[in-house]
């Protein structure tokens, strides 16, 4: 997978990445202080923010693809973890309380 030339512009605010490369299989993490761009980034890749950028995933240029069938999700920072469950129990938890949240979304 590979991210090249990532742009987004929220009002006079910008995020430019140049490149951010992922082997199949490998786990990368993005952190930094509130305010850095970490959600805007992945909102932009999902398309709820307007992005401009290369996606290229097993040879599909996904930015070509409708934000709605490019398949992805983000965990909104509302959705905080529990520090004595493991990530794994974390994440199994936000996915069975999913369901309700978007019930709640819809209502």
């Amino acid at each position: 997978m590979i991210i090249k030339e990532f742009k987004s512009h929220i009002g006079s605010w910008n995020l430019k990445v140049d490149e951010i490369s992922l082997e199949k299989g490998e786990v990368t993490l993005i952190y930094g202080p509130s305010g850095s761009g970490k959600t805007s980034f992945f909102q932009g890749l999902i398309g709820l923010n307007f992005a401009e950028f290369i996606f290229m995933f097993d040879d599909l240029n996904l930015s070509q693809v409708k934000p709605s069938d490019r398949k992805f999700s983000v965990v909104f920072q509302a959705n905080n973890l529990f520090e004595h469950l493991l990530v794994e129990e974390n994440l199994k938890l936000i996915q069975q309380n999913i369901r309700l949240v978007l019930l709640q979304m819809l209502l």
